[in-house]
């Protein structure tokens, strides 16, 4: 009976022992089976944070070399920007630099006062009768001598000449208006009442700087012309304003001048007032002289001295 007891007993402890084996080995197997998924769970969150930090690193670079371009556009556009306000700055100074009082007073004297018109209509009256005087004078030699008879249309064609020659010498100073922006088409009248009047009453003589009735062609003879004709339009001008034969200017006054003479010495004046040389060169009557010659004139037939416009006049 104590043996049965002692089998029973001991099958029972082996078969306690078994269990116990197997309950350890499954909760072994359990466990390593929680640390297996759990390390490879945190095994993937590894790596997938490995990726996001790459895609932000990659990220990052990629705003990075955004952010350089876009701060080199701006860059740019800063550059253009002060560049353009440079520019706009010069433009400003250019034209707070130019003289808008002396051509305001031009444009103002040509289109309303009509002072500058009258005065270009004299001037080239007086030019136009000097070389109508001298080819009258070599006429009359001959007639006189019997070489030449009568001819009414060989008069008619030296005064077209005559108004040809004429035409040339006033575009000098039309060149320079037009240059300037001023309005020259009061300027194409002067021709039509050329000689409808006496015009040696209004020549005026540039060696004694006064207004004479003597001969057209005493002081003008033979490209004795004063250097610039801007010259002969300022002597028409103060000769109208001392003679005073037909309409007094009243409102031209010495200021005035003397704007104008600040006018002709500014280098933006000297910088518009080019003439055609190659034009120029083939004409008896002409500009020499660049744009100095805006600044003084001949005094005499013999090219001896030459007088500051300045210092020419006095009203």
């Amino acid at each position: 009976m104590s043996l049965t007891s002692s089998f029973t007993s001991q099958y029972y402890e082996k078969l306690l022992l078994e269990a116990r084996s197997r309950k350890e080995k499954s909760i072994s197997e359990v466990v390593e089976k929680a640390v297996n998924s759990k390390l490879q769970e945190i095994q993937l969150n590894i790596e997938r944070t490995i990726k996001e930090k790459k895609v932000v690193a990659n990220t990052n670079e990629s705003l990075i070399k955004e952010q350089e371009i876009w701060q080199k556009e701006v860059k740019e556009i800063e550059e253009r920007e002060r560049l353009t306000l440079r520019l706009k700055d010069e433009q400003l100074v250019d034209l707070e630099e130019q003289p808008f009082a002396a051509v305001v007073a031009a444009t103002q004297a040509i289109l309303d006062e009509q002072a500058l018109q009258a005065h270009c209509y004299h001037r080239e009256a007086a030019l136009s009768l000097n070389v109508f005087t001298l080819g009258i004078k070599e006429e009359r030699k001959k007639r006189q001598s019997g070489l030449l008879p009568r001819n009414k249309f060989q008069s008619e064609l030296m005064v077209k000449e005559v108004k040809k020659e004429s035409t040339f010498v006033a575009c000098s100073f039309m060149t320079v208006l037009s240059e300037q922006g001023l309005d020259f088409g009061p300027f194409m009248n002067i021709r039509v009442g050329m000689m409808k009047s006496d015009p040696k009453n209004y020549v005026h003589s540039p060696a004694t700087g006064t207004a004479n009735e003597l001969n057209v062609s005493e002081g003008y003879d033979n490209g004795a012309f004063p250097r610039c004709i801007l010259a002969l339009e300022v002597q028409a001008m103060v000769l109208l304003l001392n003679v005073r034969r037909r309409k007094p200017y009243d409102n031209v006054t010495q200021a005035y001048w003397e704007r104008l003479c600040d006018w002709f010495e500014t280098d933006k004046f000297k910088k518009f007032s080019t003439i055609n040389k190659a034009i120029r060169a083939k004409k008896k009557v002409n500009h020499c002289g660049g744009s100095r010659s805006f600044l003084n004139h001949r005094a005499d037939k013999t090219f001896a001295g030459v007088v500051p416009l300045r210092s020419q006049f006095h009203l």
